[in-house]
């Protein structure tokens, strides 16, 4: 009968030991196993489910600040209206500090620029170059991608007789830059990179939605 009894707690021993978690002991007299709890063991457990808490957690923040830096980078390619009003009331404001009037195109009326071109309806007609380079340019605000620069929002200002200078707010490899077209006539658009430093300054701020 002691044979069965010590054979049926052996046989519990080796499952306890299987799980890893149990302490297995002898009687003094021989004829008994203790089996108690391993605090090693159980120690090592609560160590392994802390650390995959951790790295659960680091693993969540670091999908969250993925997606956060996703959504910037998306919103800096991204005409919106807040832009074009942001935009719109910089224009307004520049051109009453500096005395200059800027036409707005408004996206559905043609804008012309004294009488020597027509925009949008240009960037089909015509070929565009910058520095001496022909460049793949068009009306491009709701980022259908078409064009390596992206003209988000157009603005002319005309000067003497048939001169003008039409400032095209473009993206171009996601960073912000204004062309200015102030070729006399012909379909052949030499543009220039705009060096007034308060418009460049005012379309950066709108793209990088810091206002």
């Amino acid at each position: 009968m002691k044979k069965v009894v010590l054979l049926g707690t052996m046989m519990l021993a080796l499952s306890a030991m299987m799980t890893g978690c149990r302490q297995i002991k002898i009687s003094d007299d021989g004829n008994n196993i203790i089996i108690g709890q391993d605090k090693k063991a159980i120690e090592k457990s609560k160590q392994k489910s802390i650390q995959k808490r951790e790295q659960a957690a680091k693993s969540r923040k670091l999908k969250s600040e993925l997606k956060k830096r996703e959504l910037e980078e998306k919103a800096k390619v991204t005409w919106t209206t807040k832009k074009d009003k942001y935009l719109t009331s910089a224009m307004k404001s520049i051109s009453k500090k500096q005395k200059i009037t800027y036409t707005k195109y408004d996206g559905k009326h043609p804008l012309k620029a004294n009488n020597v071109r027509v925009y949008p309806d240009t960037f089909k007609k015509g070929k565009f170059y910058l520095n001496n380079k022909i460049i793949n340019i068009g009306w491009d605000p709701q980022a259908d991608n078409k064009y390596d620069y992206r003209v988000l929002s157009i603005y002319n200002r005309d000067l003497g007789k048939e001169k003008h200078e039409t400032y095209l707010f473009c993206l171009y490899d996601k960073n912000p830059i204004i062309l200015v077209d102030s070729v006399v006539a012909g379909n052949k658009i030499n543009l220039t990179k705009s060096n007034n430093k308060v418009l460049n300054k005012s379309f950066e701020k709108t793209m990088n939605g810091k206002f």
